[in-house]
This record gives structure tokens, sequence and C-alpha cells, in this order.
């Protein structure tokens, strides 16, 4: 069920950087550049994540790695893994299973292109005008989670340009 009575906080968190491609690509890990750049920045937005209440993750070895590195800098313990969370996801599928959660403030933990082309979906912006560099985290305020509703308050890089 939506709730459309409140504001709902999404953070989006891409993984931080990985071993170089390979086939298969869902086992590949952080490295340790990764590693600090994510706690870098989700250290800089610690006080914004201080109000998440669910951390959702791909089930992909970098993104869990990740989340594992965010973890003690949120109010929060565990994660749950979702297919719908992994790099070829369909944007609008992951609005659908957002529009069934009930939390207000989320984080997900996800891959390029999905974590761009949900911003883009969220918020109504134009295809290819979000970059989400690796350790890049967003934060959409969405009344209601529902596609073009979405309003990209910031994105945060682990050193910005």
């Amino acid at each position: 069920m939506v709730n459309e009575d409140i504001v709902v906080q999404i953070f989006i968190l891409r993984h931080g950087q990985a071993e170089p491609y390979r086939a298969d690509d869902e086992t590949r890990k952080l490295v340790d550049k990764g590693i600090e750049d994510v706690k870098r920045v989700v250290q800089q937005a610690s006080a914004a994540l201080s109000q998440v209440e669910r951390v959702l993750s791909s089930p992909y070895i970098r993104a869990r790695e990740t989340t594992n590195v965010a973890l003690p800098f949120l109010p929060v313990s565990a994660f749950d893994l979702h297919d719908w969370l992994e790099p070829s996801a369909s944007p609008g599928f992951a609005i659908a299973q957002l529009e069934t959660l009930s939390a207000s403030s989320v984080l997900l933990v996800s891959h390029q292109p999905l974590v761009s082309k949900l911003i883009e979906a969220l918020c109504g912006l134009l295809p290819g005008s979000v970059v989400m560099d690796t350790a890049s985290l967003a934060c959409i305020e969405a009344d209601p989670v529902a596609r073009d509703f979405g309003k990209l308050r910031w994105i945060k890089h682990a050193y910005p340009c």
C-alpha cells in the first residue's frame, strides 16, 4: 500500500570501486579504495541517514560489501537482498517495489545503470542527466513514491568535483 500522507526519503548508494570486470560479474569484490570511498561518503551523510528504517541491497557481492561498510553508520543493523536492485533491473519495476514499502526512509544499494535510471525515473529527469560514480549517494524525497513525483535533493560523491 502506498502511503501518500508522508514524504518518503529514498537514499540511493552506488557500490564502491570493485575489481575489474569479468564474466562472473556478480562475484566481483570491493577493492580497498572502494571500501574507503564508501566510508567517506556515508560519514559525510551520516546526519541525513540517521532516520533510515530499511536497507535494501542488490545480491551482488560488491553491493553486499558496500552495504556492510555502510551499516555501522546507520540506525539499522540488517539489510534485505533484492534481485530488482541488480544492474540491469527495470527502474519501473524498482519503483513498483518501492511503492509497497512501509518505511519513511530507505537506503538502496545498487549499480549502474540502474541507480542513474532510477533517480531519473523517480524525479522526472531526462535520461542521461544523472551521473553516479562509484560510492556516490543520492537523496530523493518523494510524495508519493511514484514515477516523476520525486525531488532530487542532493548527490554526494566520495571525491567532490
